[in-house]
C-alpha cells in the first residue's frame, strides 16, 4: 500500500541543519517533497506540483501539508529545491524553483502550462503543529536568488516543453 495513496510523491529532500545533517524534531526527521494528486497520467503531476512538509518517525511518514502557503510561490507551481533549518531559532530557509508564471490580470488562464523556471528563497519558522506534527508560520515574501544567464544554464523555450524533457535552470541546493 502506498504511503500517501491519494498522491504521487517524488523528489524528496531532507531539511538540513547547518552542518549538513538531517533536521530532527519531535523525535523524527524533517523532509520536503513534491506532491500532486494521483491521476491517470503521471506526467500531469508536474502541472500541479506543490512542495509538502513531511515528517518521518519510526518508519512512518506524515504529510504535514503544503510547505509554502497559497500565493507565496511566484509561479504556477513549485518544483524541487532545498531547505535549511536553524535549530536554535527555528528559522526555516527554503530555496525552490517557481515554474511558470500566473496569467496576467484580465487574461484567460493558460491553456497549456508555461515552463519558465526561476529560483527563489523564502523563510519562516518551523513550529509544532496542531493537526500535523509540524507546520510553519510567519512566511516572508519569496525573493529571487539568481538569474538565468544563458552562459552556465541552457535557456530552454520558456513557453513550451513537456515533463521529462525540460532541461533548464532549476532545483537550487544549499
Amino acid at each position: 500500500m502506498p504511503t500517501f495513496p491519494e498522491h504521487d510523491v517524488w523528489d524528496f529532500w531532507p531539511v538540513q541543519l547547518p552542518d549538513g545533517s538531517v533536521a530532527t524534531a519531535l523525535g523524527g526527521t524533517v523532509w520536503a517533497g513534491l506532491m500532486a494528486p494521483r491521476g491517470d497520467d503521471p506526467d500531469s503531476r508536474h502541472d500541479v506540483a506543490r512542495t509538502h512538509l513531511l515528517f518521518m518517525n519510526d518508519d512512518y511518514w506524515v504529510d504535514c501539508g503544503p510547505l509554502l502557503p497559497d500565493g507565496l510561490c511566484p509561479g504556477t507551481r513549485e518544483w524541487s529545491g532545498s531547505a535549511l533549518l536553524d535549530p536554535v531559532s527555528g528559522r526555516l530557509d527554503v530555496y525552490f524553483t517557481a515554474a511558470g508564471r500566473p496569467p496576467k490580470l484580465g487574461s484567460d488562464a493558460q491553456a497549456t502550462p508555461h515552463f519558465e523556471q526561476r529560483l527563489f528563497h523564502a523563510h519562516a519558522r518551523l513550529v509544532a503543529g496542531t493537526s500535523a506534527p509540524l507546520t510553519t508560520e510567519g512566511w516572508q515574501a519569496a525573493t529571487p536568488i539568481g538569474a538565468l544567464d544563458t552562459v552556465h544554464y541552457v535557456d530552454t523555450a520558456i513557453d513550451a516543453g513537456v515533463p521529462g524533457l525540460i532541461h533548464g535552470y532549476r532545483d537550487p541546493g544549499i
